[in-house]
């Protein structure tokens, strides 16, 4: 890898990274925090009734999120095998519907797991049908 793709890469890495503390921030928000989000923001507000009238697994919040997630660790963690990036996003995933369960005013559901998984996995797979993936590692000698 040349410099300039290294530089590039690591960007991608401090991108995921972001992503990930931005996630977790989200998660830790309690109820409360939420409340008041709804009552100050005009648009979150709209958004949250929007969500809640949708069916359990369009959950547009962890779709984005996640699919988000899953493309960007496709780019950032390029050496990784795939179902080593999928996992890591779907412990991600367990663990921020879990630790819901500590978080006043907040709840753990099955549905914005199943969401959580599905969406990194459509990132993933969407990273890997743009190209934008490193290509499988060349063999040396005869092909």
């Amino acid at each position: 890898m040349t410099p300039c793709e290294e530089r590039g890469q690591a960007r991608w890495q401090v991108l995921l990274a972001l992503l990930g503390l931005a996630t977790l921030a989200a998660v830790l928000m309690p109820g409360e925090g939420l409340r008041w989000l709804r009552i100050h923001s005009d648009w979150f507000d709209r958004y949250v009734l929007w969500n809640d009238a949708q069916p359990g697994l369009l959950d547009v919040g962890h779709l984005v999120l996640f699919g988000f997630l899953g493309f960007v660790a496709a780019r950032a963690l390029r050496t990784w095998r795939f179902r080593s990036k999928f996992a890591m996003l779907v412990m991600l995933g367990i663990v921020s519907e879990l630790a819901q369960l500590w978080i006043p005013g907040r709840h753990a559901r099955l549905s914005d797991f199943l969401a959580d998984a599905i969406a990194a996995a459509c990132g993933l797979w969407l990273a890997r049908r743009l190209n934008v993936e490193s290509p499988p590692p060349r063999r040396v000698g005869n092909p």
